[in-house]
């Protein structure tokens, strides 16, 4: 059995960019797990987890266009 199945473990050295946070939000969002997507940066599943986290939480405190042209109704 090949081990193309078990992940290279993350390198610890680095780090995920700020303008990826969005794209790895998006990704989860559309049911992508974690652990796939922190191979792919070759980062720690807790390390996307965390981007998850700040991305949403930045989201929802940002008003939507929609939001706007409501007028905060």
């Amino acid at each position: 059995m090949p081990n193309a199945c078990i992940p290279e473990p993350p390198d610890l050295r680095v780090t995920v960019p700020k303008a990826e946070y969005e794209k790895i939000y998006v990704r989860h969002t559309e049911g992508e797990p974690q652990a796939e997507i922190a191979a792919d940066y070759k980062v720690s599943q807790q390390a996307i987890s965390n981007i998850v986290s700040k991305e949403r939480s930045r989201l929802s405190a940002t008003p939507t266009k929609e939001d706007e042209e409501q007028g905060g109704d």
